[in-house]
């Protein structure tokens, strides 16, 4: 079986005659299905985030688009709906056919390392990140 295939209970279960923890769970999964050490990157820029200020509002670098801004801008739209439109990730989609409570866990840890990077920042007025869980079940992180 994959390591890819197991949850890493699993692979402690199955690995159980030795010591290891999750960074073994992490290299044996990185080793073992190749993946590049640039996605290692892609999640730090996604768990701990460097954000923008435009107009007063704080936007996640990772995903801001100075034209899609303006876009939002030239509708009409308020600051603070652009911000929540913006920065809104969604973790149930980055993460397709997890569980909607594991989704949760996930995008509240992500919300939290957020909130520390903005208090951090003393930005505390221009946007807080918050976990949104829609109809459909789909998770979402945003700031507003």
């Amino acid at each position: 079986m994959a390591v890819s295939d197991m949850s890493y209970l699993a692979y402690k279960e199955l690995n159980s005659d030795v010591s290891f923890d999750e960074l073994d769970y992490i290299h044996a999964t990185f080793l073992n299905e190749k993946l590049s050490f640039d996605l290692a990157f892609c999640f730090l820029d996604l768990i701990c985030p460097s954000f923008k200020e435009v107009d007063g509002y704080l936007f996640l670098n990772l995903i801001f688009s100075d034209e899609n801004y303006q876009e939002h801008v030239s509708a009409g739209r308020s600051g603070k709906d652009i911000q929540v439109w913006m920065n809104l990730v969604g973790i149930s989609d980055i993460f397709e056919g997890i569980e909607t409570s594991e989704a949760v866990s996930i995008a509240s840890k992500v919300a939290q390392n957020w909130n520390l990077i903005i208090s951090d920042r003393k930005d505390l007025g221009k946007g807080w990140a918050r976990v949104i869980v829609d109809n459909d079940e789909a998770v979402y992180v945003t700031l507003d």
